[in-house]
């Protein structure tokens, strides 16, 4: 860990690691609506007609995936970083469609 926080943040963006297909697929598996001011994937969210008393808490519950899931418990610290990195990468990019 300590050799990759010594990188250049540039360089762990550059390292091409695409994102493992289970998750890919799941992302992809529906667009990102907002529901009562709440954004989560489609299907991940009932609407309730309810005034949420935390919105940013309830999306964090459903916009949550533990990266160790889709590569294991064995992965290479340095493919969990650079997932890490280019997850929410490619989410803001589909978030972008919200605006």
């Amino acid at each position: 860990m300590r050799r990759l926080l010594r990188r250049n943040p540039d360089e762990i963006a550059s390292l091409d690691y695409p994102i493992p297909s289970p998750l890919l697929g799941e992302l992809q598996s529906g667009e990102f609506r907002d529901f009562e001011g709440v954004v989560a994937l489609e299907g991940s969210y009932e609407p309730t007609g309810k005034v949420q008393d935390d919105p940013t808490g309830l999306e964090c519950i459903l916009n949550k995936w533990h990266i160790e899931d889709y590569l294991g418990p064995d992965a290479p610290i340095e493919d969990l970083v650079r997932v890490e990195y280019h997850t929410p990468k490619y989410c803001a990019r589909r978030l972008q469609k919200l605006r």
